[in-house]
């Protein structure tokens, strides 16, 4: 579950520096479900020895999928429900393997009332303290 100021109603409700983090684990049914729904079936994500080929020790995980989990902690906790996501940035910095516990953080880096818009900082880093994916996301207050 996320730990953070839950489901924020109103711009007015945040403050610049405001954090939700949440910690994950990476588990194979997880990347099972998301080959699924998505039909990405590149070997790089289930063959060791592909992944092996490529430079890495074992299959990595969807990088898409690593980043999805933006869109619940933005629209449950922060910035919450009444926002929605106009347009977000990520760079994927290192992989990630099943098992792997990753750990979330979305921070208020800037708040434009004029205009309902905040932006928030994006950051995942893994058990290691390694950061595997950071960016940064608009969202606007649709109430």
């Amino acid at each position: 579950m996320a730990i953070g100021n839950l489901n924020s109603t109103s711009i007015d409700s945040l403050t610049i520096g405001q954090t939700c983090e949440e910690v994950l684990i990476v588990t194979k049914d997880w990347v099972q479900k998301f080959i699924e729904l998505t039909g990405d079936y590149a070997p790089v994500h289930h063959s060791k020895d592909h992944a092996i080929l490529m430079g890495y020790q074992d299959p990595i995980v969807h990088g898409l999928l690593i980043v999805s989990v933006f869109s619940r902690i933005l629209g449950m906790f922060l910035p919450g429900p009444n926002t929605v996501i106009h347009q977000i940035t990520n760079q994927m910095k290192a992989p990630v393997f099943i098992g792997d516990k990753l750990i979330y953080s979305v921070t208020v880096s800037r708040i434009i009332s004029s205009v309902k818009t905040v932006q928030l900082a994006l950051k995942v880093t893994n058990q290691n303290g390694v950061l595997i994916n950071n960016g940064e996301v608009t969202c606007l207050f649709r109430v």
